[in-house]
């Protein structure tokens, strides 16, 4: 059937067949079929349908409806059937239209809420994720993953892992591989105040962060474009690198305490030692410092001791305190050292005072030096003497003598007479000792002509002893 177009002389191009069990129409003289209704094949099977390229209407109804765009090799960008709207290599674009809000869209919010409840946090599990978060971030989300939420997780994961995934719009879910837009804000509330996640790329909410989390009108994370981030609470991490600066007025970095301008580490163990290593930037000083308790002096139990280092301006200092208890303020003895460019000082007592003190002239000393458990002036250019008596026997005769101290080495001697001179004569034999044990005493000999004088001979000797 068609129709004769007097304007053209000719018959019309459009036109329409009844053949078999079809009515088909064409616009172009039958070169291709515009529109049947009828029997036709369809993914290789026949079935009754309508073929065409364009359908208008107020309402399609269907028990079963797909609506797709396929190209040249039946690749589908768009799909809509029982599964709901599936995109491939496609965008769904808002013009002049208001977005849903999630209190328009069916069920949504019930679902999301019964969610929320169904996560489980109790005191308990919130105390075992804060821990575990401590440790290990990974732990931290396998606990979260025993949730409600989890099963969720783990069907997107999964989904998104596959080669061709697409985005998915379910009744309260949207789910894609890639989402691209100017703002997004996620809320929720817990304890009657409001949070919120937002993502701000064009700082259309003006506070200069593209990323922020917001507990009622407080922001407690921010994240802005150069990279600056902002957050008030605790940080858990499993690692991390400076490469910049870090700044901190208080808080705590790997058992080491951040207080203003020192930074001190405290640490207690099974010997109740507290080592403490402290420095004050302010001050310009280290100080390095341990306790020791239950310690016993002069009769009095559990005094404690402090050993302390200090390094500041130019100079090195040793404490050590003894005090006693209950209040620890009473000081049982104590001794200083320092070291600085104007010399060594060392003191010592209840009261520090001075022992000896050490400069570019030389050394004073206010107490005795000691060695071996000796005052040092006992030791050393110690002199011995001593007396012989002996008649004249007009031949030698050999005389031993003891020091009555250890000589370390071969001392100076000398051997005088006392009476007649130019009648004696004294001649050196030997040391007694060795370097080893040390030399006790030594041998001399006399000869005397006359034998009817008593002669005597004096001996000193001077050295170093043990």
């Amino acid at each position: 059937m068609r129709k004769y177009d007097y304007e053209l002389d000719d018959y019309s191009p459009y036109q329409m067949k009844l053949v078999n069990r079809n009515i088909v129409m064409t616009d172009d003289g039958w070169e291709h079929a515009k529109l049947a209704i009828g029997l036709g094949s369809y993914h290789e099977h026949l079935m009754y349908g309508v073929w065409a390229d364009l359908l208008v209407g107020d309402l399609i109804v269907g028990e079963k409806l797909v609506i797709k765009s396929e190209d040249e090799q039946g690749n589908s960008s768009v799909t809509i059937d029982k599964n709901g709207i599936t995109i491939k290599n496609g965008t769904i674009s808002w013009e002049n239209v208001n977005a849903p809000e999630i209190k328009n869209i069916k069920d949504l919010a019930d679902n999301l809420n019964e969610i929320n409840t169904n996560i489980d946090t109790t005191e308990t599990n919130v105390k075992k994720y804060t821990d575990a978060a401590k440790t290990s971030l990974t732990e931290a989300y396998q606990s979260y993953t025993n949730s409600k939420v989890s099963d969720l997780d783990r069907a997107v994961a999964n989904y998104l892992q596959l080669p061709n995934s697409t985005t998915l719009i379910g009744e309260n879910y949207i789910i894609s591989p890639y989402i691209e837009g100017g703002y997004i804000n996620v809320t929720g509330d817990t304890d009657n105040t409001q949070n919120q996640v937002i993502i701000d790329p064009k700082n259309l909410t003006d506070t200069g962060y593209i990323f922020a989390v917001r507990h009622g009108n407080d922001f407690t994370v921010g994240i802005k474009p150069d990279g600056t981030a902002t957050f008030k609470g605790t940080i858990y991490a499993t690692n991390g690198n400076f490469n910049g600066n870090v700044h901190s007025k208080s808080g705590q970095i790997g058992g080491w305490t951040i207080d203003d301008h020192t930074l001190s580490s405290i640490k207690i163990d099974n010997d109740n030692l507290q080592p403490k290593l402290y420095l004050d930037g302010k001050e310009g000083c280290i100080t390095s410092s341990r306790i020791d308790t239950n310690v016993g002096y002069g009769g009095i139990n559990n005094s404690k001791v402090l050993h302390k280092t200090s390094i500041k301006e130019g100079q090195i200092d040793f404490l050590k305190k003894q005090t006693a208890p209950p209040t620890y303020e009473n000081v049982l003895i104590q001794s200083s050292l320092t070291l600085s460019g104007d010399g060594i000082f060392y003191e010592y007592g209840q009261e520090l005072e001075t022992i000896f003190h050490v400069h570019n002239y030389g050394m004073d000393v206010y107490g005795h030096i000691w060695q071996n458990n000796k005052p040092i002036g006992d030791l050393y250019c110690v002199v011995k003497t001593g007396t012989k008596s002996h008649n004249g026997t007009g031949t030698w005769e050999t005389f031993r003598v003891d020091f009555g101290v250890k000589y370390t080495k071969e001392p100076f001697i000398n051997v005088m007479p006392i009476t007649h001179f130019s009648n004696e004569k004294i001649a050196f034999c030997k040391f007694i000792g060795n370097r080893t044990s040390g030399y006790t005493g030594f041998e001399y000999t006399v000869y005397c002509k006359d034998t009817n004088i008593l002669y005597e001979t004096r001996w000193f000797a001077s050295g170093n002893i043990l």
